[in-house]
């Protein structure tokens, strides 16, 4: 099944969510891999920063069953927001770094 939605329906969509809704399919794993890396020139005339910059280069990849369904690729440019990479869907809260 392929799920054609205009550009502007999946702008701030959650994928994972909307794969399970639109496709009518469960979500029984997603897995993350990150890596540290300059920004292409490419993907930074996308997102707005500086090409070579460094930023995290991230590979979502979503599974149902035992058969991958979904790979997302994307970068993330410099930032001092604390990330979270995690496959948890629906669970907000942000862990404080400092302890005490």
């Amino acid at each position: 099944q392929t799920c054609a939605l205009p550009i502007c329906r999946l702008d701030g969509q959650n994928f994972k969510q909307m794969m399970m809704r639109e496709l009518n399919i469960p979500i029984t794993g997603v897995q993350n891999f990150v890596r540290a890396e300059p920004i292409s020139r490419a993907a930074a005339k996308v997102i707005g920063c500086r090409a070579r910059e460094p930023g995290l280069h991230v590979v979502a990849v979503v599974a149902s069953a035992a058969r991958n369904i979904y790979v997302q690729e994307f970068f993330i440019p410099p930032t001092t927001r604390q990330l979270a990479l995690s496959p948890m869907m629906g669970r907000s809260e942000v862990p404080s770094s400092r302890s005490g």
